[in-house]
């Protein structure tokens, strides 16, 4: 490590706290009562998970979080969110193969292909806004799956053309739609490993109005 960074670097990573980096033990009935968490706790107690107990998962099971993601807001109300589930593990290992993401762990339980339908928007102006409205359903339905008890960690969709192209080829989704994310779900098991996210404080985060500004709009 010595070699590798300065001293200046060095001595502010021995001098920092053990509680920016590592993992901690998430316990699985800590997620019984999910359904009658208030918002905070739902929130703060979700996390990342990647390993997931055994077993399938059914279309069924993961169907009352879909339901309730449907709540999500889009720009005009649009709706343009799609979500293919694939269930086969088979087919999942052909998906997670062309994205990489999973590489070294089991094959999850079931894969969300979050999409968004490029039919829905009219102008090059709105280019972005399929991001937009798919990143904002995404955490509806990774906050949905939380309050249904179901594990879940998103996988990113950043790939060439090509490889989209054989990801829709693989699952049947049609050209129009556009890769957002991909969901590994499953069940909780019994205890697993979850990284120990830092957080920036709020104040490295909210941008204040300073005097002039107020006294700006003020007037």
């Amino acid at each position: 490590m010595s070699e590798i960074f300065d001293e200046v670097t060095l001595a502010y990573a021995e001098s920092s706290s053990d509680d920016l980096a590592g993992v901690t033990v998430l316990e699985g009935s800590s997620k019984k009562d999910n359904g009658v968490k208030n918002f905070k706790a739902l929130f703060e107690g979700r996390y990342s998970v990647r390993e997931f107990a055994d077993g399938p998962l059914s279309v069924e099971r993961i169907l009352p979080a879909l339901n309730l993601s449907r709540k999500a807001p889009s720009v005009c109300n649009r709706q343009a969110s799609r979500v293919k589930i694939v269930t086969d593990a088979v087919l999942i290992d052909k998906v997670l193969k062309i994205q990489g993401g999973m590489t070294g762990y089991a094959t999850p339980p079931a894969l969300l292909v979050v999409t968004t339908d490029l039919a829905a928007f009219l102008e090059p102006t709105e280019r972005n806004q399929p991001f937009i409205d798919g990143g904002i359903y995404t955490m509806a339905l990774l906050l949905a799956l939380e309050h249904e008890e179901l594990a879940a960690c998103p996988l990113n969709a950043m790939m060439t053309g090509r490889n989209e192209d054989r990801v829709k080829s693989l699952l049947g989704i049609p050209v129009s739609e556009r890769l957002i994310v991909f969901l590994a779900v499953g069940e909780f098991p019994r205890s697993v490993k979850v990284p120990m996210s830092f957080r920036l404080p709020v104040d490295d985060v909210v941008r204040l109005p300073v005097d002039d500004v107020v006294s700006h709009i003020s007037e």
